[in-house]
């Protein structure tokens, strides 16, 4: 099964390369790597491009124009070739059985379109609870990772909208879920942490985005209203 990755990069110059590493040492090598750099000032297109050249599976996509996290998603979005999308943000990385575990679920549950998990936290665990951003922290090792999100691609396509860059909450996609959840998908857990989510570098991509999540409630109460079996695996 042809599995596609998108990883966004910015300001990924000290880590992309531990990504698509990590994503080369996978032991289903199956798989299509996009790597979508939103015009780095750094050397992370660099890395990319000559990623690409002595490995076909990888596609380096070089915006030449800045335009945040979930913009750089869209356009991974529109070089999909599989049936299944995964994400690997430049600054993070994953186990070699990442796809396997994966796998394992998908052939337990395979009506299911979308799978959740957990990460292995690296740095300071503590993230901004989506209830109560300014004043409340709560452990990431407790919470979903988009790092472990496997979503299927006829999900996406029927969904509509995916990652809407007009979301109040930039690192989550709050419109991607809600219509999931009213679209009635099929979401399980997946149990393993097979994925590293680094928080330890100051341009952490999912660190600068939740520096931008100050209207984030807004995302908790149309899970409560819209999708309360999301809850389980988004909120703890």
């Amino acid at each position: 099964m042809l599995i596609d990755i998108i990883t966004a990069s910015y300001k990924s110059g000290k880590t992309l390369q531990r990504a698509i590493d990590s994503v080369q040492a996978q032991d289903h090598a199956d798989w299509h790597l996009i790597v979508v750099d939103d015009a780095s000032p750094d050397n992370s297109p660099v890395i990319a491009a000559e990623a690409a050249l002595s490995d076909a599976r990888i596609t380096p996509v070089l915006k030449e124009k800045n335009e945040g996290l979930i913009a750089s998603r869209n356009t991974g979005l529109e070089h999909l070739r599989g049936e299944w999308v995964a994400f690997l943000d430049g600054d993070d990385y994953y186990m070699p059985n990442h796809l396997t575990n994966f796998l394992k679920f998908h052939e337990r549950h395979p009506d299911t379109e979308m799978f959740v998990g957990k990460p292995h936290i690296l740095g300071d665990p503590h993230v901004p609870y989506y209830y109560d951003v300014e004043n409340t922290m709560v452990d990431a090792r407790e919470q979903a990772f988009e790092g472990s999100l496997f979503v299927k691609r006829s999900l996406i396509n029927r969904v509509g909208v995916v990652f809407d860059p007009s979301d109040e909450v930039k690192v989550l996609g709050q419109k991607f879920y809600d219509r999931m959840v009213q679209e009635g998908a099929r979401i399980s857990p997946i149990a393993g942490q097979t994925c590293y989510y680094d928080r330890t570098g100051a341009q952490s991509i999912t660190i600068n985005a939740m520096r931008e999540m100050q209207e984030n409630k807004a995302m908790t109460k149309k899970f409560i209203t819209h999708g309360p079996q999301l809850l389980p695996y988004l909120i703890t």
